[in-house]
């Protein structure tokens, strides 16, 4: 008899034990999914700065003069950092919502980190005949960007994200997000 209390008692202590690292991992997930969604919130809240700031970018294209577009960087490390431990508590579709919205905030920051020292080299390279229009063109493919990821962003924080990458074809064809 005291043989299997013995064992009774090991196989207790390995479900608590198992039920102990489940509930841990839960709750990381869980506070990581929060941390991302503070960052979606920062990031949504600094929007209308640079979309601002792309507007007279391009006005000033407009009128053939360089105004830098180089910012402070939208946040992302949260998202990094924190992604594999949300994961399986993101289904799909929010999963690939939160990889377009991220990838569209780095290639945002990336094109406008860039922009000045790339219209430069085109005017003074003379590689193309209108570099200006060509860069003002540009800007407004970063507007039509931005307010994709505002889309992301807010449907995402309501619990309705989007369907990128149309994985589920109930709601007739997807919108533009290409």
């Amino acid at each position: 008899m005291e043989k299997y209390i013995g064992l009774i008692g090991v196989f207790l202590g390995f479900l608590l034990s198992q039920f102990a690292t489940t509930w841990r991992d839960l709750w990381k997930a869980r506070e990581a999914v929060k941390l991302i969604k503070e960052e979606v919130k920062a990031n949504l809240a600094v929007l209308p700065e640079r979309r601002d700031v792309v507007v007279k970018v391009f006005v000033e294209l407009e009128k053939k003069r360089v105004l830098p577009a180089q910012g402070v960087p939208f946040l992302t490390e949260s998202y990094k950092y924190n992604l594999h431990l949300a994961y399986s508590t993101l289904s799909p579709i929010e999963r690939d919502s939160l990889h377009v919205f991220y990838e569209r905030l780095r290639l945002a920051d990336s094109y406008l980190a860039n922009f000045e020292a790339e219209l430069l080299k085109h005017l003074d390279l003379k590689l193309i005949d209108d570099p200006y229009s060509m860069f003002a063109i540009r800007m407004k493919e970063i507007l039509e960007s931005f307010d994709v990821i505002e889309t992301l962003g807010k449907e995402f924080l309501a619990g309705k994200p989007v369907d990128v990458f149309y994985r589920t074809r109930q709601n007739g064809p997807p919108k533009k997000f290409a």
